[in-house]
């Protein structure tokens, strides 16, 4: 734990930070600029994600290497079915990207979260920037009910369910001119909502601390995380997003969202001291890392495996989701 304070306390982090927050910036400009579609910014991310892991810019600190890699992914949209709470079955898109953040030593995985995010580009007018949100998407990235993959990266796949204590297993990237980026979970998005079928700049006025119920991350990884009991403990009640191991649920652009990933702040938690609270979303999220960075997490240890998974997911360069792999491995 005291490493990782440190790592985080480091210049050489600020710099790392930095170096990311400002490859994301510069996309997401070139993206507005040139009229790009959602999916097609976001695979302008991924390259300049993997353009610093590519340069040899990766950061090593006290024992400790820090990776950040990303992969576009599938050809067609991954979309799920499910049913609601009055039985009622729905089929839409998972989400267009994937933020994974994860701790390993010598490989073997000791805390790890996911978030799947829809990115929306806003429409501008003259006082405030609207975003259309659609109500079977946000349902599904709210409540997570029991899912069931028709097409993507999760075809064949199910049926199956996975936890959501944080209130932060989905969210959405709201993207919006000359190149920022909002990040706020479901739920927040869903208040924002208010029945409505867009959200609006206006709606972000207030803070997500004061009207958002999901800050709390459960009551398992409390329990199981020994050493790290103390830093989530202290990181509960704020929602801010320079806490280790908090709960973001709301950061106002890529820079705030830049350090809540890199703090492993981003993400329903799904394995903490080494102990695995949701197999089949830690499943997933160990095979997408591993098909980010290759043999980075040891699959053989209990409740990890990626088989029914593809050995390789397949690539597209013109629709699909990004997978963004953000881990610290200690040698």
């Amino acid at each position: 734990m005291q490493k990782l304070v440190d790592l985080i306390s480091s210049p050489e982090f600020y710099n790392f930070q930095q170096t990311l927050a400002e490859s994301w910036y510069s996309k997401l400009v070139s993206g507005y600029k040139m009229g790009k579609r959602e999916e097609e910014i976001v695979n302008m991310l991924v390259n300049a994600v993997n353009a610093i892991q590519n340069s040899g810019n990766s950061l090593y600190f006290g024992g400790m290497q820090v990776n950040v890699a990303a992969k576009f992914i599938h050809g067609n949209i991954s979309q799920v079915k499910y049913k609601d709470f009055s039985g009622k079955e729905h089929q839409c898109e998972l989400g267009d990207m994937v933020i994974i953040g994860a701790v390993a030593e010598n490989r073997k995985l000791i805390f790890q979260r996911i978030c799947f995010i829809q990115n929306k580009k806003g429409r501008n007018n003259k006082t405030a920037i609207a975003w259309g949100i659609d109500a079977t998407q946000l349902f599904l990235l709210k409540h997570f009910p029991m899912l069931t993959g028709v097409s993507g990266i999760l075809k064949g796949y199910g049926p199956m369910k996975f936890s959501n204590a944080s209130g932060c297993l989905g969210g959405y990237g709201l993207l919006h001119s000359p190149g920022e980026m909002v990040f706020a979970s479901a739920p927040l998005v869903d208040y924002w909502k208010a029945g409505r079928k867009s959200i609006g700049s206006k709606d972000m006025n207030l803070s997500p601390a004061h009207h958002c119920s999901h800050c709390g991350l459960g009551i398992a990884p409390l329990y199981f995380c020994k050493a790290w009991r103390s830093c989530l403990l202290l990181s509960l009640p704020y929602c801010h997003n320079r806490a280790l191991f908090g709960n973001t649920i709301f950061a106002r652009n890529v820079y705030e969202f830049i350090t809540a990933w890199t703090h492993l702040s981003i993400g329903e938690i799904l394995c903490c001291d080494g102990k695995i609270f949701n197999d089949e979303a830690c499943k997933l999220a160990t095979y997408m890392i591993n098909s980010v960075l290759p043999g980075s997490i040891d699959e053989s240890f209990d409740g990890v495996s990626a088989n029914g998974f593809p050995e390789e997911m397949p690539g597209d360069d013109n629709a699909g989701m990004g997978v963004f792999v953000y881990l610290i491995n200690y040698q």
